[in-house]
């Protein structure tokens, strides 16, 4: 991404300038026809509504609750047996909750959730072509469970 686009979504006018863009108000300085034609398609289809921009304690703590404990993510973050041991405990369900909404509500993307991991897998045992092979990302935890 270059300049002015750059600044109008990273910088303190990030957040409206996404709610317009979505709503297909977004009058962005731009020559290039082709960034013109995507930023059209990235407007939000009729009859969808804004989703809330927070982790409800309840789908929080239901949703670790179901994750099994021995589901690989990335090595750089927390183990899922962290995050279901600590929703056992209101206090720290409640905590997690507020953490896991800051980067809902501001856009701020923790550097940990920057690290992902791909594999490729075999389909079939013995067939390492990479169109019959399947690829899959390891992420953080918390990045899977906002995600």
């Amino acid at each position: 991404m270059t300049e002015p686009l750059y600044s109008n979504f990273n910088g303190p006018n990030a957040k409206s300038n996404s709610q317009a863009l979505l709503r297909g108000l977004y009058e962005g300085e731009t020559a290039d026809p082709y960034l013109v034609s995507f930023l059209d398609h990235c407007r939000r289809p009729e009859g969808l509504e804004d989703q809330p921009l927070e982790v409800d304690l309840e789908d929080h703590v239901s949703f670790w609750r179901k994750m099994g404990e021995h589901k690989g993510s990335e090595p750089h973050g927390l183990h899922n047996g962290h995050f279901k041991a600590g929703v056992a405990s209101n206090l720290l369900a409640c905590c997690d909750t507020i953490f896991c909404s800051i980067p809902f509500a501001t856009g701020f993307v923790p550097a940990q959730w920057c690290h992902l991991l791909n594999f490729a897998i075999e389909k079939k045992p013995g067939e390492i072509w990479v169109d019959l092979m399947r690829t899959i990302q390891m992420m953080n935890s918390e990045l899977q469970a906002n995600n």
